[in-house]
């Protein structure tokens, strides 16, 4: 086993294709989630009688949360690895956007909006460590 970081045990060898495929699926679906809100938004300030600022918020509270996150998330993978950052942190989003589907109150939303953006922030920081961690001393720019 190599250590990664300061403290997590790895497997020398990670399957490559597989965790490229699941760091790929969880990726695309951040992207929808994320790219989502702004198509939404204009739904949203319908139903909540919304001014354009008030509509900019909803892409903004996601994008302030994954930014905030950045730096938390970093320490996480180095600690905990890819495979478990990724795999929580997709069902942290997953859960969250769930959540945004049954909220009711608009302070909600802008909060669960944030969570998402915090937790979308993961799939990105474990998939880097994965591919500087798998295709270690090979060609890195496909994966990336």
């Amino acid at each position: 086993m190599a250590v990664v970081g300061s403290s997590v045990p790895t497997p020398e060898r990670i399957h490559h294709g597989r965790f490229l495929a699941l760091a790929t699926l969880s990726q695309t679906g951040g992207s929808w989630a994320q790219q989502g809100v702004a198509v939404l938004s204009v739904f949203l300030a319908r139903e909540y009688h919304l001014s354009l600022a008030a509509m900019g918020g909803f892409v903004t509270a996601a994008s302030v949360g994954g930014m905030l996150s950045r730096l938390f998330l970093g320490i996480l993978v180095d600690r905990r690895g890819p495979r478990w950052l990724l795999s929580w942190g997709a069902t942290a989003t997953g859960l969250v956007a769930v959540g945004i589907g049954f909220s009711q109150a608009l302070w909600l939303v802008y909060g669960l909006l944030f969570l998402l953006g915090f937790f979308l922030a993961s799939i990105p920081a474990a998939g880097t460590k994965a591919v500087l961690t798998a295709w270690q001393g090979r060609a890195r720019g496909l994966p990336m």
